[in-house]
């Protein structure tokens, strides 16, 4: 029977179109599980469900979400919603590469 883990939050995460290979799927999905508060990634219809230890990822862990993604060309405008006072000087930050996918991109 399946049941949900315990979680803080989740974030759902569209799959990468493609991958080139089957050692490509599988580090795309052991460098998410190894990002800071990641507990758990589990694959649904919607997408990927992310369950989170915490509420918002630290600084560093969404870095490397941010960095993870834009490798894999998955959108991200769904990190909207890390986006906080204290985060917002360089996660919002227009110059940043990944500034178009997450607050121009619908």
């Amino acid at each position: 029977m399946w049941t949900e883990p315990e979680h803080v939050s989740t974030l759902t995460i569209p799959e990468p179109v493609s991958f080139y290979c089957q050692l490509d799927e599988d580090h795309f999905f052991l460098w998410l599980q190894e990002i800071e508060g990641v507990k758990e990634v589990r694959g649904l219809p919607a997408g990927l469900t992310v369950y989170l230890s915490v509420s918002i990822l630290s600084d560093s862990a969404l870095r490397d979400l941010i960095g993870l993604l834009f490798r894999y060309d998955v959108p991200m405008s769904f990190l909207r919603s890390q986006l906080t006072p204290s985060n917002e000087h360089w996660f919002m930050d227009s110059e940043a590469f990944w500034y178009e996918k997450i607050f121009v991109d619908a």
